[in-house]
């Protein structure tokens, strides 16, 4: 073999190996995206309830904390949490069954979204239990008016390609920052607190949390 031909082969070899190495790295950058992606899922997931695609519990408390936060700082408007409650549910699933309990969960969800801000928040906390953060609201009438507006919503007719169910009873706690507490923690406590008063009261009601001698 003389030089010449020695020199080609190493070239072809040469060429061949760079070839080899360039596939390689695009399959490393594929390979990496595409974990960057399943890990980026699998974090989207865990911050969604995985039935209504709502916020779950832990996200509502990471963000109510982070809005009561900005409001102390004096960088965020006033803050305001409704704890929502369907009266009854218990026995639609009873009834119907609790492939039918999801959807209607699920339906529940999507109104109550439509009732609030962009800007706020809606998550389920467990069973039939769901949570509205709201920023930037005024007084207590502003904030009742969203109760409202939330029990509206839910009393009209849900219906499937199955039933129809005529109405689900809601009730609504709520607890304003600063009178109801200073913490997540004080306010979602308040806002249950709320809740069971409008329950005892006979459903079907909203209340606010009300500090004993206020």
């Amino acid at each position: 073999m003389t030089d010449e031909e020695a020199l080609a082969v190493l070239g072809r070899q040469l060429a061949e190996r760079t070839e080899q190495l360039r596939q390689s790295n695009l399959a490393l950058r594929r390979e990496t995206a595409e974990r960057r992606q399943l890990e980026q899922r699998l974090r989207t997931i865990g911050d969604l309830d995985p039935l209504t695609g709502l916020a779950n519990g832990r996200v509502f408390e990471d963000r109510l904390a982070t809005a009561l936060l900005r409001t102390s700082a004096g960088q965020g408007d006033r803050v305001s949490l409704l704890a929502i409650d369907l009266d009854g549910f218990r026995a639609v699933n009873e009834q119907h069954g609790s492939g039918y309990g999801d959807w209607l969960l699920l339906q529940v969800g999507r109104r109550i979204r439509h009732c609030i801000g962009a800007a706020d928040t809606v998550a389920r906390l467990g069973g039939d239990e769901f949570a509205v953060l709201l920023e930037g609201t005024g007084d207590d009438r502003q904030v009742a008016g969203v109760a409202e507006r939330v029990m509206a919503s839910l009393v009209r007719p849900f219906s499937n390609e199955h039933r129809v169910m005529s109405q689900v009873g809601v009730s609504v706690g709520i607890a304003r920052h600063p009178e109801a507490g200073g913490n997540a923690t004080e306010l979602m406590r308040a806002a249950s607190q709320a809740l069971l008063e409008a329950k005892r009261q006979g459903r079907g009601l909203y209340r606010f949390f009300r500090a004993p001698g206020a």
